[in-house]
């Protein structure tokens, strides 16, 4: 892991586990685990096709 991506990394997984904490289900943080995933595997795809 690069020191760079470990703020970004580190606020997604506190915001997952709060998730997880306040709703008492895996559902919305793998819903947020997802959209993350998502997010870059877009921005790679644009960056490629740039």
């Amino acid at each position: 892991m690069q020191t760079l991506q470990f703020p970004g990394l580190l606020l997604v997984g506190l915001v997952a586990g709060t998730l997880a904490a306040i709703t008492g289900r895996l559902g919305p943080s793998i819903w947020l685990h997802i959209g993350f995933n998502m997010t870059t595997v877009v921005a790679l795809f644009m960056e490629m096709r740039s």
